[in-house]
């Protein structure tokens, strides 16, 4: 460490300022289609590339998450979305495929993601034999805080880091929320949906689901309704099992070795 202090911290303080405004980069032009002046950049992709508008929502279709920044005529970046850019995330279908029928999600529709909270526009399938919302929901990772009208979905990602999280280091929900908030709004400019009852009602439904799973619920035909009591208890380590942690003619032994 004093190394680094003595000889390259200036350095790092140099690249951290530069990564906040152009970078070493000549944009005259979109990296994708060469139009003049793109304004736009994603802080979650590789390489902090400036592109034009319709190039960065194409490219982010299958990255509807991600966070962008502007570049303003005042010469600094300033915070933006793919969903005030206008992008539109289709559900049911291939990210190449229109569908016919579209189902407008929630005009307020929130997801919770592992960089924040986002508000977004979500088009549900509607074509006939399609599934129901919140089925649609999970099949892209998204869970639902609810099955009927979803308005809230908390990605996959996000419930296995705040399970790590509370697990290790004690984190409430609360504190964890709120510490997304923060994360792309630390002014407090942007006022977003509070969905605080959501996220801890999906954490309980979560680790609900992920026990049932490490009990080989969603391998029995009778499914998590032929559950017995207690079926879902993990055994004792420590307490006595006869053919996994007792020798063999252990009931053979004297009472007081027993």
């Amino acid at each position: 460490l004093l190394t680094w202090k003595a000889t390259y911290h200036q350095k790092y303080l140099d690249a951290t300022l530069l990564l906040e405004g152009r970078g070493r980069h000549d944009f005259k032009g979109c990296t994708y289609c060469e139009s003049p002046d793109p304004l736009y950049r994603c802080i979650d992709c590789h390489g902090h590339w400036l592109y034009c508008a319709e190039c960065i929502v194409e490219r982010h279709r299958s990255e509807p998450l991600h966070l962008l920044e502007r570049w303003t005529d005042d010469d600094y970046f300033e915070k933006c979305t793919l969903w005030a850019l206008g992008l539109r995330i289709q559900l049911g279908h291939p990210r190449t495929v229109a569908c016919p029928l579209v189902k407008r999600g929630h005009v307020d529709f929130v997801v919770i993601h592992v960089n924040g909270i986002h508000l977004v526009d979500v088009d549900f399938c509607g074509c006939p034999g399609s599934l129901d919302n919140f089925e649609q929901l999970l099949d892209v990772g998204w869970w639902p805080s609810s099955p009927l009208e979803p308005q809230t979905a908390t990605t996959f990602p996000l419930l296995r880091l705040f399970h790590n999280l509370n697990l290790q280091g004690c984190i409430p929900p609360t504190d964890f929320y709120r510490a997304l908030e923060q994360l792309h709004n630390a002014e407090g400019l942007v006022r977003l949906p509070d969905r605080l009852q959501q996220f801890m009602l999906t954490v309980r439904e979560w680790r609900h689901i992920r026990m049932a799973k490490r009990a080989g619920r969603g391998n029995d035909p009778g499914g998590l309704n032929t559950t017995a009591q207690g079926e879902l208890a993990i055994p004792c380590r420590s307490c006595p099992h006869p053919h996994i942690n007792l020798p063999q003619g252990w009931e053979d032994a004297p009472s007081n070795t027993q």
